[in-house]
């Protein structure tokens, strides 16, 4: 843990968010530390893993399994092999921790997914069944909270399971009660269990608003795009604006409803149903989390929804206000998405489909 290494008392620093720190994170995933059992896993299984990685390295290769048969009679090379290639998840021809555990189990270990967690930002719901989770995030490649019919067919593959195309599909039929094709989490949890989840019925990922870092355009972003961040379980999220290459987050004084359904809007976010958070700093209840850094935008003042974005809105200077971050205004998206707007031709469409248009 980073904690581990020498630092400052927590809270002591003479720092400010200029200097905040960052990481990019690259290459590979390091294969989960298995020195001591993940709590969870059975004790017979993992002795067992610890008895044939015999030097301690984290995977078992032919070799290990070779000397561990030969010290219980024995086995060729081809069955031990068949065993290795079965259980190879990610096809580097060794038994990781994960891999070997889903073998000799048909569970998964606590210690993650065979092959490599999928990354997905999904925490087990309370009171759900942890296998059934775990499936559902082996699964899910994509990260999308849904299982396609193209997920399941690579699932099957990676880990050497045989299902035929009607199998798969229905598979995906039998759970699909919203009838998109897909199976959300709910929806595969109570095919798996045959019980209800204890998961939001908000489409809201097992546990998380998906909308956190959304709204900004693909690409880099530019000056007056606005994402969202800390969203809560509700999906009411702080907004905030960049502007000269940083995020900053908007004062409330002033902030009105259209200003809302404007940013909604202007995120590609639904905007039919939106309600805004305003009024911290012993004003009020903003119910939203504080940000840190810069406050890029105060006195925003929409007279109407007519603006395509929010700048358009008379406001302050760039980082000219009044405020503290316990004013920052949050907005909470819902509804339905509008139709993008065509009162200009986008950029890059072709110009006499568009005054066809």
């Amino acid at each position: 843990r980073l904690e581990d290494c020498n630092h400052n008392t927590y809270g002591s620093n003479d720092c400010i968010h200029d200097e905040d720190v960052g990481v990019c994170c690259g290459g590979d995933r390091a294969a989960p530390s298995v020195a001591e059992r993940p709590e969870g896993d059975d004790q017979g299984v993992y002795d067992l893993w610890r008895e044939i990685d015999a030097d301690g390295s984290g995977t078992i290769t032919l070799d290990e399994l070779r000397a561990f048969a030969d010290n219980y009679g024995g086995a060729d090379d081809a069955q031990l092999q068949s065993i290795i290639d079965f259980g190879d998840v990610d096809g580097d021809g060794v038994l990781s921790y994960t891999e070997f555990y889903f073998y000799f189990t048909w569970s998964f270990s606590h210690a993650g997914i065979p092959g490599g967690d999928t990354g997905c930002a999904m925490t087990l719901p309370g009171g759900d069944d942890f296998q059934a989770f775990m499936w559902f995030r082996a699964i899910d490649i994509d990260c999308s909270g849904a299982i396609s019919f193209a997920e399941v067919r690579s699932f099957l593959e990676r880990f050497h399971f045989q299902g035929s195309d009607d199998a798969i599909q229905n598979f995906l039929n039998a759970g699909d009660a919203d009838g998109d094709g897909e199976l959300d989490y709910r929806e595969f949890y109570l095919l798996w269990t045959g019980t209800q989840s204890n998961a939001p019925e908000s489409g809201q990922n097992a546990g998380g608003c998906p909308w956190t870092g959304d709204g900004a355009p693909a690409g880099a972003p530019g000056n007056g795009d606005l994402h969202l961040a800390d969203c809560l379980e509700d999906c009411c999220c702080r907004l905030e604006v960049f502007y000269d290459g940083a995020w900053g987050t908007i004062c409330d004084d002033s902030f009105n409803d259209d200003a809302g359904v404007i940013a909604c809007r202007q995120m590609g976010l639904p905007s039919t149903d939106v309600r805004i958070m305003v009024g911290g700093s012993g004003y009020g209840e903003a119910f939203s989390v504080p940000g840190s850094g810069q406050i890029w935008l105060d006195g925003v003042d929409c007279s109407s929804t007519d603006p395509k974005r929010l700048e358009d809105c008379n406001h302050n200077t760039y980082g000219s206000n009044d405020c503290i971050h316990d004013e920052d205004v949050g907005v909470c998206c819902g509804g339905d998405r509008a139709a993008p707007s065509v009162a200009e031709r986008p950029e890059g469409d072709d110009q006499g489909v568009y005054d066809l248009w």
